[in-house]
């Protein structure tokens, strides 16, 4: 399954990795930053109400929200936490087979006419206190993503 294609390495406790997709048949190539450690879901029915320190983005189809008070929580217990947040089941499946969270940094498609009209994300809030650990990796996330470019289009 493609889904698969990328592995991570055996023994490898880097906390996240940029990975490129390849192109697929509906889509280009395109960049994931995805982590075994830091507990990222996608919520597509809406944004959850989460009583704990999260981080919460807009995207073109619904929400991002970085669990930013866990790190390095059992991956299965997460996703199930995720899944009775609102998180989209369909995410949580393709992460507990991958074994480790991972969110698209680039568009699926280029459109060179959008320029610094669009993003991929849109920073909206964060919530409680952040473990300092996820600083590299929001920092990361939010150049790539243009979380914070005041994009009006979310691709």
């Amino acid at each position: 399954m493609s889904i698969l294609r990328y592995v991570w390495p055996e023994g490898d406790t880097t906390p996240y990795r940029i990975i490129q997709k390849p192109a697929g048949q509906a889509w280009g190539a395109f960049k994931l930053i995805g982590s075994q450690i830091f507990p990222v879901g996608d919520f597509d029915n809406g944004r959850p109400s989460l009583r704990e320190p999260n981080r919460a983005y807009q995207t073109s189809k619904g929400w991002r929200v970085f669990y930013t008070g866990r790190v390095n929580p059992n991956l299965d217990a997460m996703l199930e936490t995720m899944v009775n947040d609102g998180c989209d089941t369909m995410y949580a499946n393709i992460a507990k087979r991958r074994r480790y969270y991972a969110s698209r940094i680039e568009p699926k498609y280029a459109d060179p006419t959008l320029g610094e009209s669009s993003a991929i994300t849109r920073f909206v809030e964060e919530q409680g206190t952040r473990d300092s650990a996820w600083d590299e990796f929001i920092a990361i996330h939010d150049e790539w993503t243009g979380a914070h470019n005041g994009a009006e289009v979310l691709i």
